[in-house]
C-alpha cells in the first residue's frame, strides 16, 4: 500500500496510474497527520522530491520505506512546471538521482547492474532515435539554427539552471549560481565563445529570472532564449554545467562535457569533473550509462494506451 504525502492536486491525477493496481491501495495524506500515524505493515510512503523526503524522514523516524518520485528524463511534450502529464517518472527507494550526498537507486544501478549486449544495443538504438528526432526532456522549444557564431573560436555552452531547484542546492560543489558557473568557465576559457542558454522554465515565466542576469550578460558572448537546447548543443564544442540534464544530452551527441557539481552522469569516466565521486566505482561506456538511466531506472506510462511501455515506445509517442 502506498501513502502519498502532500501531493499537489494536479500531481494526484497523474501519479495514480503509475502506482494503483488491483492488488494494492493508494492513499493521499498530509504530512501534518503523520505525528500520531501508525504505519501499516507492507506499506510505503511516497513523496515528491528530496525536500519532501527529508521532511517525512524527520517525522516517521525510519518506521517505513520512503519512495521518492521525480520526473523522468524523457518526460513529456510540455513543461513539468505546467503539470503536463508525464510519460515517465522515477521511483527511487534509496534517495534521488540529483542528490550526490547519498546513494540513489540510479547510482546503485550504474555501479552494480550487469549490462548485457542486448542492453547496449537497445541503448544505442535509443541514442540514435533521440538524436534523429531532437528529443529532450520536455520537447517544448522550437528548433532554430544558430548560424552567426564565430566558428574560428571554441564554442562553449553553459545551460542555465533554476537556482532554487534541489538539483542546484544539493549539487555538492562550491558553485551555487549560474553567475558563479559562468565566471569560472570564463576565467578558465578567456578566449572561447560562451553561449548562455536560459532555462525553459524561466523563459516561460514559471520561474524567476536570474538575480544577476545583468552580470551574466556581460560575461557570456551570446544569450539564447529562442532556440531549443539541442540546437545549442549541436553548435557547441563543449558543454559546461553544474548538474543540468543538458550535460547528458551533450554526451549522447558526442560532445565533451565538463561538470562542476554532482551530476548523475559524472564520475563514470565519460565527463571531465570538478568533483570526486568516491562511491562511483567503475567506468561505464556511453551505452551502459544510457541503459541504466533511460531503460532500467525510470517507469514509462502511455496515456493513450493506458498502460506501461518502454523507453522506445515513449520516444515514438512523443515524435
Amino acid at each position: 500500500d502506498y501513502y502519498c504525502v502532500d501531493f499537489h492536486l494536479a500531481r494526484k491525477k497523474f501519479i495514480t496510474p503509475f502506482l494503483k493496481t488491483e492488488k494494492n491501495n493508494l492513499f493521499y495524506i498530509s504530512s501534518g497527520s503523520l505525528k500520531n500515524f501508525t504505519v501499516p505493515q507492507r506499506a510505503a510512503f511516497v513523496v515528491w522530491g528530496n525536500k519532501n523526503r527529508k521532511k517525512i524522514l524527520r517525522k516517521i523516524q525510519d518506521q517505513a520505506r520512503i519512495i521518492t518520485v521525480e520526473d523522468g528524463f524523457i518526460r513529456s511534450y510540455g513543461l513539468g512546471s505546467e503539470f503536463t502529464p508525464p510519460f515517465s517518472l522515477v521511483f527511487d527507494k534509496k534517495g534521488i538521482y540529483y542528490n550526490p550526498n547519498e546513494e540513489s537507486e540510479l547510482e546503485y544501478i550504474l555501479n552494480n547492474y550487469e549490462f548485457s549486449e542486448e542492453d547496449r544495443e537497445k541503448a544505442e538504438r535509443i541514442r540514435k532515435l533521440i538524436i534523429e528526432n531532437n528529443i529532450t526532456k520536455y520537447n517544448v522549444e522550437s528548433f532554430k539554427s544558430l548560424s552567426t557564431l564565430p566558428y574560428s573560436k571554441k564554442i562553449l555552452l553553459v545551460p542555465g539552471q533554476v537556482e532554487d531547484d534541489e538539483a542546484v542546492l544539493l549539487s555538492g560543489g562550491n558553485i551555487k549560481t549560474n553567475l558563479q558557473l559562468l565566471e569560472t568557465v570564463r576565467m578558465r576559457n578567456p578566449d572561447s565563445f560562451i553561449i548562455y542558454k536560459v532555462h525553459p522554465d524561466v523563459i516561460s515565466k514559471n520561474r524567476k529570472k536570474d538575480a544577476n542576469f545583468d552580470q551574466i550578460k556581460k560575461i557570456a558572448d551570446h544569450i539564447e532564449t529562442e532556440a531549443d537546447i539541442i540546437s545549442c548543443i549541436n553548435v557547441a564544442d563543449e558543454v559546461h554545467t553544474l548538474t543540468s540534464l543538458s550535460g547528458f544530452d551533450g554526451l549522447l551527441r558526442g560532445k565533451r562535457v565538463f561538470t562542476y557539481g554532482g551530476a548523475f552522469y559524472a564520475g563514470w569516466g565519460l565527463t571531465s569533473d570538478e568533483l570526486i565521486f568516491p562511491r562511483r566505482k567503475r567506468n561505464l561506456t556511453l551505452q551502459e550509462l544510457i541503459a541504466g538511466t533511460l531503460i532500467v531506472y525510470p517507469v514509462y506510462y502511455d496515456w493513450y494506451l493506458r498502460g506501461f511501455v518502454d523507453c522506445e515506445t515513449t520516444i515514438n509517442r512523443i515524435i
